[in-house]
């Protein structure tokens, strides 16, 4: 019990500290400047239903460093400007203007708005019952961790998830490989040229939607 209450202890120290690279130093506490501006926020408030998948990164956090892949949160956007997703304390309901204040968020959305009305109102029967987080990253437990709880509301876990069997667990990069489950938004693109994430079709739309993007920044 005592290793088992060390671990969330260090664990949930360790998921804020940053680290800068010049120069080299560690900040626990003060402000941090995110590449996500606030031309970033009225395009994704503009673009965002309820059932939407935001997946998360952070440049400066330890804690987005040790998960592997390149997005290191998930969460479910319920509509009336709020996400549920889960952080140390548990299971949460947060303003997604707070949620957005990070360096990398991508949109994902299914192809049937009907499921993602029905994981709308299972997000929200879930947010109500009071969550812990998994610390262990366990699939069979009361327990969930962020992409864990993303995947569930969708139907999805460990053992259905395209590419995942044999896996200890759901990391925020595998949201992109469940089914009819696709990109709609991201601040950039250098991120999907990693195969083993999603596949040529979604990657050339998520491409797309950047160029668009892109040139309507810049006034074309």
């Amino acid at each position: 019990m005592w290793f088992k209450k060390a671990k969330k202890k260090f664990l949930s120290w360790g998921a804020d500290i940053r680290v800068y690279k010049s120069p080299m130093f560690f900040v626990f506490f003060g402000d941090s400047h995110y590449k996500i501006k606030g031309t970033d926020m009225r395009t994704i408030l503009n673009t965002l239903v309820a059932g939407d998948i935001l997946l998360r990164k952070y440049d400066h956090y330890i804690g987005s460093r040790v998960i592997p892949g390149y997005w290191s949160h998930a969460a479910v956007y319920i509509g009336d400007d709020k996400v549920v997703h889960m952080l140390g304390e548990g299971i949460v309901i947060e303003d997604i203007l707070t949620f957005m204040r990070c360096d990398d968020i991508a949109i994902l959305r299914h192809e049937d708005p009907e499921i993602a009305v029905r994981a709308t109102n299972i997000t929200i029967d879930l947010s109500d019952d009071n969550i812990p987080y998994d610390y262990d990253f366990k699939a069979k437990n009361k327990a969930l961790y962020c992409s864990e709880l993303t995947a569930k509301v969708y139907g999805y876990g460990l053992d259905n998830i395209p590419g995942l069997k044999g896996k200890k667990m759901i990391l925020p990069d595998d949201m992109l490989k469940i089914p009819k489950l696709s990109c709609i938004w991201a601040r950039d693109d250098h991120w999907i040229d990693k195969e083993e994430i999603i596949d040529g079709d979604k990657k050339q739309d998520i491409k797309d939607s950047a160029n668009q993007e892109e040139e309507s920044a810049n006034g074309h």
